[in-house]
């Protein structure tokens, strides 16, 4: 977590927390960009903002979110720790943004 890497959180350095959130790394030029997320995740609410971010800086993205009735064990880290199903959807979905991004 951002904690871990701060050594405080966000709320006491919030300085530091602005350049090493992924939000910030955004600007035009990057790379396309895949994100998935699970909706049961802690931290989809970011993943949504990075991707709104991606799109606003006409950046080529593919989203994946997956949704909570469907993949309600999709929460953080899923794909270590969550359904096969999910993992296995997940990695088919970024194999084609691969093959169209090269």
């Amino acid at each position: 977590p951002i904690r871990c890497l701060l050594k405080a959180t966000p709320q006491r350095e919030p300085e530091r927390a602005a350049l090493i959130s992924p939000l910030q790394q955004v600007v035009p030029g990057v790379p396309p960009i895949f994100v998935c997320a699970g909706e049961v995740d802690h931290i989809c609410p970011q993943s949504v903002a990075l991707i709104e971010r991606l799109k606003q800086c006409g950046i080529v993205c593919r989203s994946l979110l997956l949704g909570a009735r469907e993949f309600p064990d999709a929460g953080h880290s899923f794909l270590n720790f969550g359904s096969r199903r999910a993992t296995q959807h997940a990695l088919d979905e970024a194999h084609e943004f691969i093959k169209q991004n090269r």
